[in-house]
């Protein structure tokens, strides 16, 4: 592969499955289907506070909960927004304050990939994304953060 230029997605994966396989009846919008369906599967699972092992040696996925640096203040995008729109004009940030924040992690530590520092995840985003659901849980359900480790 050059770069991120060339990116494979269900449709590359779906040929791969009918190169392999001739002979099935398994069509395209299935295929999507039942990708799509373990996905969410797994999501749901991860947002409940479970590890995923990826198997073939790639590492696990999970929702990590990490204590903030007060050295590293972070920006409160969507309260500075709103302080700006009451001021009537872009000025001042508001700021973070909780100690522990959570995200989507990998952890490839025990990944046996080549290059392994060159390879990330990135958790999709949007209305019906991961990033939005995990911030979904933690505003909904006061104990969800009981479910995540450092």
């Amino acid at each position: 592969m050059k770069s991120s230029e060339d990116r494979f997605g269900a449709k590359d994966m779906f040929r791969a499955f009918k190169k392999a396989n001739p002979k099935t009846d398994v069509t395209y919008s299935y295929y999507r289907a039942v990708l799509e369906r373990f996905n969410t599967l797994v999501a749901d699972e991860l947002l409940d506070g479970q590890v995923f092992n990826m198997g073939q040696r790639l590492g696990t996925l999970r929702v990590k909960k990490i204590r903030r640096s007060p050295n590293a203040r972070t920006i409160d995008w969507n309260e500075t927004k709103k302080l700006w729109a009451e001021q009537g004009k872009r000025d001042g940030f508001v700021y973070w304050t909780d100690e522990i924040y959570y995200r989507w992690a990998w952890d490839k530590s025990k990944a046996l990939v080549k290059n392994k520092s060159a390879y990330r995840f990135d958790p999709t985003g949007g209305k019906k994304g991961l990033k939005k659901r995990l911030t979904e849980r933690l505003r909904k359900d006061p104990f969800a953060s009981t479910n995540y480790s450092e």
